[in-house]
């Protein structure tokens, strides 16, 4: 496995990752986390990964509030409840 960068040339992959990843949430009954429509041919999907200033907002408030890691996939889901390496669950980012 190799690991890069992405750049724009990604993002109908990064799109179909996500296409991928609603299926599997579905599935198993999750449908607040990521939703229920696929990001393929979602308009606000796409901006959100082109987004870098979104990320960059995020690591300027999670310093802001004391956190050293942030975690773009973490959702702490019903009763707040995610896992033992992050914060999200003392407060939310957005």
């Amino acid at each position: 496995m190799k690991i890069r960068p992405g750049g724009p040339g990604d993002i109908a992959a990064v799109l179909a990752l996500g296409d991928e990843a609603v299926e599997w949430m579905n599935a198993r009954g999750n449908t607040q986390q990521w939703g229920s429509a696929p990001w393929t041919g979602s308009q606000q999907r796409e901006a959100v990964i082109r987004g870098a200033a979104l990320i960059g907002r995020a690591r300027e408030e999670a310093a802001a509030r004391g956190i050293g890691l942030i975690r773009v996939d973490c959702w702490p889901g019903p009763g707040r409840a995610c896992c033992s390496r992050c914060d999200c669950h003392r407060g939310d980012l957005g």
